[in-house]
């Protein structure tokens, strides 16, 4: 019968090394990958007797993990560099261009109209400022947003 209270201080042990780091580096990766290395080898029973052997086992593997883990960061750097979003600074001056836009393709009493309902006014509101009925600014604001569409 395997002696399962001799692994787990070693576990522990990395358990607690590994909380104590401040940030995900390539030594933390290895300790976790040394601590799934334990657990499958408690489960499958082949930890091996000798503590000296478990120690170096672990630190082969803490090792060779974090070397990959390197390895592999380095290469998305540099194969998958992350692209920087484009600066939203021209916003405004896209805004500009737009609403200009649509001032040349509407009336003017349809682009009040369709900045009114933009800004949320209901049909009713829009109506009475413009002399109205509810029902024909709906109708005409849906018919300037279709030609501003297309």
């Amino acid at each position: 019968m395997t002696n399962y209270a001799y692994p787990w201080p070693y576990y522990a042990d990395l358990q607690q090394r590994s909380a104590k780091l401040t940030r995900l580096s390539d030594y933390w990766w290895g300790m976790e990958s040394g601590m799934a290395y334990l657990l499958d080898a408690m489960a499958a029973g082949t930890v091996p007797s000798d503590p000296d052997d478990l120690v170096s086992i672990l630190n082969r593997t803490i090792a060779s993990a974090a070397r990959r883990h390197r390895s592999r960061s380095g290469k998305l750097i540099y194969y998958a560099p992350i692209v920087e979003p484009p600066s939203f600074d021209d916003a405004a001056a896209e805004a500009r261009i737009e609403i200009t836009r649509i001032v040349r393709i509407v009336s003017s009493n349809d682009s009040a109209m369709l900045v009114a309902a933009g800004l949320g006014h209901t049909d009713r509101e829009i109506a009475e400022r413009h002399g109205s009925t509810p029902g024909a600014v709906r109708v005409r604001i849906s018919r300037a947003r279709l030609k501003v569409a297309a």
